[in-house]
């Protein structure tokens, strides 16, 4: 059996999503829940004036990981298939 290697969805701090995903996600579920649910956050978030600015979410061996955007946080070099659509604590846009 090959082993699964780990490798962080990007920099800065992630944490396991288990509210919506206990288990490991499926594919459909893996390429809709994580862009909708970073531009509500993003939406609702500039809406309500939160000092958010949204909530970076990627998948990684089918499991969810997020990582809350502050609001003007400095961009970071980093590399992947970003999900998030107007976080700017990533340079890379989708």
């Amino acid at each position: 059996m090959a082993d699964i290697e780990f490798k962080p969805p990007g920099p800065g701090v992630w944490e396991l999503e288990q509210t919506h995903f206990s288990r490991p996600a499926t594919r459909y579920g893996s390429s809709i829940f994580p862009r909708a649910i970073s531009k509500g956050f993003s939406e609702g978030t500039r809406r309500y004036g939160l000092l958010l600015e949204t909530l970076d979410l990627r998948v990684v061996n089918d499991f969810v990981y997020g990582k809350f955007c502050p609001v003007g946080a400095p961009d970071s070099t980093s590399s992947g298939d970003l999900l998030r659509t107007n976080c700017s604590c990533c340079s890379v846009a989708p």
